[in-house]
């Protein structure tokens, strides 16, 4: 039995559970380093396309002066999903970094 800190919440979970907890964590983690690989990919192309970075097309399309282009709601849409694809990896790589600390002790 292993007694695991993750983000301030205490859970006992057999050593076996555990490590099959971690590798389907793992497995999840790969997941969305392809995922976030492609969108990556699909920003890149859309760069290229009109020649602006992405920084200066959310001001633009924020700002609503960009219009309703089919390719400006999909590049908006690739970046939200770029940024929240991105923080939900952080945070899961912080619970499998938590779960190792608990089987090292």
């Amino acid at each position: 039995m292993c007694v695991v800190m993750v983000s301030e919440v205490r859970i006992r979970v057999p050593l076996d559970i555990l490590s099959l907890i971690s590798d389907s964590l793992k497995n999840k983690l790969s997941e969305l380093e392809l995922e976030i690989k492609v969108a990556k990919e699909r920003i890149r192309r859309f760069e290229e396309k009109y020649g602006m970075d992405s920084d200066s097309f959310l001001k633009k399309y924020e700002a609503g002066s960009l219009g309703d282009d089919e390719d400006f709601v999909a590049w908006y849409g690739e970046l939200m999903f770029l940024k929240e694809a991105e923080r939900e990896y952080e945070k899961l790589k912080m619970v499998i970094e938590d779960i190792h600390r608990g089987l090292s002790k």
